[in-house]
């Protein structure tokens, strides 16, 4: 039976971070894995629910900088509490077949320390295409993400890639042998995404909701997100939408310092376009409650400028809804061809507010689009199918063979 350690860089493992964990580390218990998860963490125990059911969660006592640190240098104190966690980290790895790592920095670490253990570095970077536009991120982007992705993807014995764009992008920007990387989205659950919580009653009561239009954003509010876009093609509808709309924002503010002032500008633009009504912002939302206001909406809105291959899509298309999303990152790939949902170039407010005219107004097409994307999710994301092909990755890095299951 061989070891995987699934190493987590964060201190709180939960939401949908917690999902992708709990799925690997099931799917691959299932297959013969005795898998262990190690996290970053203050304390020299794990704090009470962290537990899972099929993984033994490990706490990795690290130090952390002053907060002084992280409120004027939020970025370099990260990567340092990041590197300083990775070093802990490669002593208690000892002993495993094969390291699963999220964090480029620590894919470097881990790899250099155990030389003996194959490490698999599983990146979530949006596409490296971004780093040609002229936004302020531009100089971060190009000076330090791009650059650190390609060292924890070259010391990794191979790169997991969750879109075909982000694969290409890195064969581009490392100019290692292409076989050494391998697109593998995450998976969706389908029982807690699923159509059959659609309901009337609880649309309304538990919601708001009447016989609007409901539009839906799952995300940090923050301008990589690109909530004003959105909000600013909804402004060019009012008048022209044969029937109402609301769009319901979901998600915490963004982590860097100027999400509060991004807030602010939002719900300014709001009142200039009159849309106070039609607006609302419901702050985090825990995950059973999210799917179900996600079933019971109409349409998923994702128009960020930046994306890895948001696992919103396929939650959205697993419950059944229209998807919109912006032509970035592994986002048209996740919506793919059959006709689930709607693309537009990104930052393109015109072509955005078209496209959610033209399904406000043909709410049938939206329904068509969510019967297909649910079709998709259940042949495509069911994470029974992920972790075969994660498990032909292992085999393939350590030369073993894996129980044979079926999908």
């Amino acid at each position: 039976m061989a070891s995987v350690a699934l190493v987590y860089h964060g201190e709180v493992l939960a939401g949908t971070n917690r999902e992708i964990y709990a799925r690997l580390s099931t799917g691959l218990a299932e297959l013969g894995f005795q898998v262990e998860i190690f996290k970053r963490s203050q304390e020299d125990a794990s704090p009470a629910g962290t537990e899972m059911e099929t993984a033994h969660v490990n706490p990795v006592k690290s130090p952390s900088l002053p907060d002084i640190m992280n409120n004027l240098l939020p970025f370099p104190s990260f990567l340092t509490e990041t590197y300083l966690f990775a070093l802990e980290c490669s002593e208690c790895v000892k002993g495993f077949d094969i390291v699963h790592t999220f964090h480029p920095i620590v894919s470097r670490v881990i790899s250099r320390n155990r030389r003996n253990i194959p490490v698999i570095y599983h990146s979530l970077m949006g596409d490296a295409s971004y780093a040609a536009k002229g936004i302020r991120e531009t100089v971060t982007y190009r000076s330090f993400l791009v650059p650190l992705e390609a060292m924890g993807a070259k010391a990794s014995r191979k790169t997991i890639c969750i879109s075909e764009s982000l694969r290409n992008s890195f064969i581009s920007i490392t100019g290692e042998d292409p076989s050494k990387f391998v697109t593998l989205p995450f998976g969706v659950d389908l029982e807690v995404f699923s159509p059959s919580k659609r309901n009337p009653e609880v649309r309304a009561k538990e919601f708001g909701i009447g016989s609007e239009f409901a539009l839906l954003f799952v995300g940090r509010v923050e301008y990589l997100k690109g909530v004003d876009i959105l909000i600013d093609a909804l402004g060019r509808l009012q008048g022209s939408a044969s029937k109402e709309f609301v769009l319901l924002v979901v998600g915490p503010a963004g982590s860097w310092n100027k999400s509060a002032g991004y807030i602010a500008s939002l719900r300014r633009r709001i009142r200039e376009l009159g849309m106070e009504g039609q607006v609302r912002f419901t702050g985090a939302m825990p995950h059973d409650r999210l799917s179900l206001l996600m079933a019971n909406c109409d349409a998923l809105v994702l128009p960020s400028r930046l994306e890895g291959r948001p696992n919103v899509i396929l939650e959205a298309m697993a419950s059944g809804i229209a998807c919109v999303a912006s032509r970035v990152g592994g986002c048209e790939e996740a919506i793919g061809h059959e006709g689930s949902g709607l693309t537009f170039e990104d930052e393109n407010k015109e072509e955005l507010g078209r496209i959610l005219s033209r399904l406000i107004n043909n709410p049938e097409e939206a329904r068509r689009m969510g019967r297909i994307g649910r079709e998709t999710a259940m042949q495509k994301y069911n994470w029974k199918k992920i972790s075969l092909r994660l498990a032909a990755l292992y085999e393939e890095v350590l030369g073993m063979a894996v129980p044979a299951q079926s999908a």
